[in-house]
């Protein structure tokens, strides 16, 4: 394989103010933000990827990659994926964190996955290990009142979705006519879940998950802190509903510690716990552990692209998270938007990610510092 060398690394933060606020218990969002990460070599070949910023991460991520891992990249071999996680890593290590620092690493590793695969012209799931050419997808809803909860549901139907996400948590007193609304207007035949986003306590979680218990769902995602390993167990063996987490877990060593006390019944892990490579290793063992993957995504359009890659290749996973929510960095950003068709997603067959940049949808976005 011929040898290319990283003569730069470049980082733009880009960000969308949504014309409503989209509301989570735990956080509401006005504006939504990411680091655009672009790795250039002496061969013409940029590779991309991004990462959270404000408000499900931070601009200072910029800062990071740019002072800390440039200096380390600049004439190295993109193609050597491995070593350079590992060195990167160990800036990381030295500081004994695995929060922003992981967020920064996650989007260098998925532009050099991308370089690497218009490298040798293939797609990354095919390096990966490819299994499937689609998978099917669910309607993520954020926050939704009484007055719409049917409607949404209604077009979930109508749209061919098989299931969707509802968020709770908001509003206790109204969470279970909520979901009550739900399940009846979406149907028995098709998958509920619920978001609670740490919303509850551990003193009321066991009784409020025991309420919800006959709607049937599919599972409750992070019903409480995600750091209270002790509260998940408790739960999961206390409610017959699969519970759902990983979202906020950064690196294998938190996921096995999750594994290992029975925290939940599915895992996702989200392509920012350092990227392609890190969480291809922890869904690889969450399954080798006889759990189902879910991948989180709720980002750009670069990170669906890159989790779609992902999923394509992970035995035991299923469903894809589709923000219903409208937003030109999930589709604009690119030229080659990803779509869902009858409740199905392909996945992108272009060389790396898949995905490739509408400059001028970039340079619109751009924030400036």
């Amino acid at each position: 394989m011929f040898e290319l060398k990283i003569t730069d690394v470049q980082v733009t933060i880009l960000g969308y103010r949504y014309p409503k606020p989209v509301v989570f218990a735990h956080l509401k969002m006005d504006v939504r933000k990411i680091a655009l990460v672009r790795i250039l070599t002496d061969e013409g070949i940029v590779g991309i990827g991004d990462t959270d910023a404000e408000p499900t991460g931070d601009s200072v991520v910029k800062d990071i990659i740019l002072r800390r891992f440039r200096p380390l990249l600049i004439g190295e071999d993109p193609l050597n994926i491995g070593y350079l996680w590992d060195k990167l890593h160990a800036v990381q290590r030295s500081t004994a964190r695995e929060g922003l620092e992981s967020f920064a690493l996650s989007a260098v590793d998925v532009a050099l996955w991308d370089v690497l695969g218009k490298a040798v012209n293939k797609p990354v799931s095919v390096l990966l290990g490819r299994r499937r050419d689609e998978i099917p997808a669910y309607a993520s809803w954020s926050y939704l009142t009484p007055d719409d909860v049917v409607e949404k549901m209604e077009r979930t139907r109508a749209e061919g979705y098989g299931g969707a996400k509802i968020r709770i948590g908001v509003d206790p007193a109204r969470d279970i006519a909520l979901v009550s609304a739900a399940r009846e207007a979406l149907g028995s035949d098709r998958d509920l879940m619920v978001d609670v986003n740490s919303g509850w306590s551990r003193a009321d979680a066991l009784r409020n998950a025991k309420a919800l218990e006959r709607f049937s769902l599919k599972w409750i995602e992070e019903p409480v802190d995600p750091r209270d390993i002790d509260a998940y167990r408790e739960l999961r063996k206390g409610v017959a509903t699969p519970i759902a987490l990983g979202e906020h877990h950064n690196s294998q060593r938190e996921f096995v510690e999750l594994l290992k006390a029975g925290a939940g019944t599915v895992y996702q892990p989200d392509v920012r716990a350092g990227g392609i490579s890190e969480c291809m290793k922890i869904a690889n063992m969450v399954n080798s552990w006889g759990f189902q993957v879910a991948l989180h995504c709720f980002g750009s359009a670069i990170k669906y692209a890159a989790t779609l890659q992902m999923m394509a290749s992970i035995h035991n996973s299923y469903y894809l998270e589709w923000n219903m929510n409208e937003c030109p960095l999930k589709t604009a950003l690119v030229e080659n938007p990803i779509v869902v068709e009858a409740g199905m997603v392909r996945i992108p067959d272009r060389p790396g990610i898949g995905v490739v940049l509408n400059e001028t949808a970039v340079q619109e976005y751009t924030l400036v510092d």
